[in-house]
């Protein structure tokens, strides 16, 4: 049985919209995970998406998003337990 689904795969010319996780989450509600790729590129980016349901993101800059200027360490640690939190859930 499948764990999560995907938006995209992030190698595709169109990025991954608010609107698609919106609508995906419509159809899979809180019964799989929700993996969203493709232009997560900033902290306010990523945050949108989890709000919208995605649990799990494919985001080639990682490291950008962590550093940005606007994060703390404390910030940082409740985002990672926020995050581990849905995935046991599943």
């Amino acid at each position: 049985m499948a764990a999560f689904v995907r938006t995209s795969t992030g190698f595709t010319a169109r990025e991954a919209t608010l609107e698609d996780v919106k609508l995906t989450k419509v159809f899979v509600g809180d019964k799989l995970s929700l993996k969203v790729a493709g232009g997560i590129r900033d902290f306010q980016t990523d945050r949108a998406l989890v709000a919208a349901g995605a649990t799990r993101l494919g985001c080639s800059s990682s490291v950008a998003i962590v550093t940005e200027s606007s994060w703390n360490k404390y910030q940082f640690e409740l985002i990672i337990k926020f995050r581990l939190r849905k995935i046991h859930q599943v």
